[in-house]
């Protein structure tokens, strides 16, 4: 049948049934939806108005009235269409018996939260979460609290007392399995629901800690998850920090030693533990490398050794000159008798930054070595390249074998980078090779959080090189 000859055929059909009435909400929906497909207003109305009158609080009456209330709209619009809905449709009669309409609360309440936040009605924001559950109420967090924390947006001191009585509702609701419908397996959600956990707590202790509340900050460590407890090097360094303030010196040791068996350590951190363990030893730091060694696990070492071994390439490096910080020329063909480790970094890249700390400890864990060479090299930068990169290092401490990635023919500073498209298969940075003998043998990418496990990774990947004949 043609297309037009369906849609007349259709349309009096409908009509037939509507006017004979005692229709049930399942065709009636169908109805409207086929209505509205066809963008045929009339009879989309006329259907929509037999559902709120004989279904005024079914799923489809809710869907039609969330479309209507916020569809298209925006700031105070939004703000006012979103309350009307939660009038007609309350949230808790929702959850008595819900449905798969849980998108419908999580856009209305992630969008309202952001409006009010934003709009200084901080009462209002708060008001939200006594009801929400987890997975809403985490992102709600997080856009707006951890993402201004995170760009030292907004009053901090606003932020720090906000999270001080949204993480309770969290801690509370983490386990109520509302990411299940994300995952097909239970456990996946609930991992998913911790890993986010760990996160809100990350910026809640990091609020406490700016605003030197040293106690608030450290009842809260308790409830990391058993992956999250010592994995993040910044967090680990924070809780330093605290037990520091708190004056807490025993348990200080013994979190370091479970930063180092977990790979996340800062280097002030491994510089704080070298004195504590100077402290013990009268002064002195003989055995000191070994106690570190003792201190990580072997499967550590081994999973290590396996991500480095499925990390290792063969790729011919094309010969390159690039000019230093100092102005000079470096060429790639000196280095024949070195191990050469590269960072392909830029100032804008914030990942790239994060990493530099494990750089450096990379640096001075070779520095007294002539067969070991580290460069950072800039690239893909804009306007003076040069002195932004070199601004940057000197400013933040780093000492660094700076380059600046040359032209290429399309103007952009990307020529050595770009000579490696075909090994990289992708353009994204941070990305770290090791040349040996004109080769590259080791190419990775982006940067785990940690510096500690950042130069083990590359003086793993370096020794296994030196070992090769």
């Amino acid at each position: 049948m043609p297309a037009s000859e369906f849609s007349v055929l259709a349309d009096n059909l409908l009509k037939s049934e509507l006017k004979n009435g005692n229709l049930n909400e399942q065709f009636l929906a169908q109805a409207q939806r086929y209505y509205d497909r066809l963008k045929d207003k009339n009879g989309s109305a006329a259907v929509e108005s037999l559902i709120f009158k004989d279904y005024p609080k079914s799923s489809t009456a809710r869907f039609l009235s969330f479309r209507k209330y916020t569809e298209g709209k925006y700031g105070k619009d939004f703000e006012t269409g979103a309350e009307d809905f939660l009038k007609a449709f309350p949230y808790l009669e929702w959850k008595k018996s819900p449905d798969n309409q849980a998108y419908i609360y999580y856009t209305i309440f992630r969008n309202l939260a952001t409006q009010y936040f934003d709009g200084g009605q901080n009462d209002k924001f708060l008001e939200l979460f006594k009801d929400i559950d987890f997975k809403t109420a985490n992102e709600i967090y997080r856009w707006n609290i951890s993402r201004n924390q995170m760009a030292g947006k907004s009053d901090q001191k606003l932020l720090y007392n906000d999270s001080r009585i949204i993480i309770p509702y969290l801690l509370e609701r983490q386990k109520d399995k509302s990411y299940s419908g994300d995952f097909d397996d239970a456990e996946k959600a609930q991992e998913n629901a911790d890993n986010q956990m760990d996160d809100r707590l990350f910026t809640h202790i990091a609020l406490a800690n700016a605003q030197g509340d040293y106690a608030g900050a450290n009842q809260y460590f308790k409830y990391l998850s058993k992956k999250g407890t010592f994995g993040n090097a910044d967090l680990n360094a924070m809780h330093v920090n605290v037990l520091e303030k708190l004056n807490d010196t025993k348990a200080i040791k013994a979190l370091l030693e479970s930063s180092v068996a977990a790979n996340a350590v800062t280097p002030v951190m491994f510089t704080k533990l070298k004195e504590l363990y100077k402290s013990e030893h009268g002064g002195k730091e003989d055995g000191y490398e070994q106690y570190l060694v003792g201190l990580t696990p072997s499967d550590k070492k081994n999973e290590m050794r396996a991500h480095v071994m499925a990390n290792m390439v063969n790729y011919q490096l094309a010969p390159f000159s690039l000019e230093n910080a100092d102005g000079k020329m470096v060429n790639s063909k000196d280095w024949a008798n070195q191990i050469v480790v590269i960072d392909f970094w830029a100032t804008w890249c914030r990942p790239c930054i994060e990493a530099f700390p494990g750089m450096q400890l990379l640096i001075d864990q070779y520095a007294k070595d002539p067969k070991v060479a580290v460069y950072m090299i800039g690239t893909m930068q804009f306007g003076d390249y040069k002195a932004k990169s070199v601004n940057y290092v000197k400013s933040q401490g780093f000492r660094f074998n700076l380059l600046h990635d040359a032209i290429s023919q399309t103007g952009s500073q990307d020529q050595v980078f770009k000579s490696l498209l075909p090994l990289f298969k992708q353009s994204s940075i941070p990305r770290k090779i090791i040349v040996k003998n004109g080769v590259v043998r080791y190419s990775s990418e982006g940067y785990s959080g940690s510096p500690s496990q950042l130069r083990d990774e590359l003086s793993t990947a370096i020794e296994i090189l030196r070992a090769e004949k």
